[in-house]
């Protein structure tokens, strides 16, 4: 187009890139919190109920064993929608 001048939006691209990268970091810790709380609830529940050797317990993937062990070890009736969410 004559006259027309070129935009460069190179800046706008790297901009958008930076806030997705931000974005998904935060959720990625977030995450790895929870599943760090998760654990060391895990840990706190095995020394108050006198379990040994629970890396044997554990079975199946990190969310679903904890869960498990929760449930199992700490009488607790824990709601699935409660987990779905998770």
């Amino acid at each position: 187009m004559l006259g027309a001048e070129d935009i460069n939006d190179s800046g706008m691209v790297v901009a958008e890139y930076h806030l997705k990268r931000v974005r998904y970091s935060h959720l990625i810790y977030m995450v790895s919190l929870l599943e760090s709380f998760f654990e060391m609830s895990c840990e706190n529940l095995a020394k108050i109920v006198g379990v040994q050797n629970t890396t044997t317990q554990l079975r199946g993937t990190k969310w679903f064993a904890r869960r498990q062990f929760i449930e199992e070890y700490g009488k607790f009736d824990l709601p699935k929608d409660v987990w779905s969410d998770i």
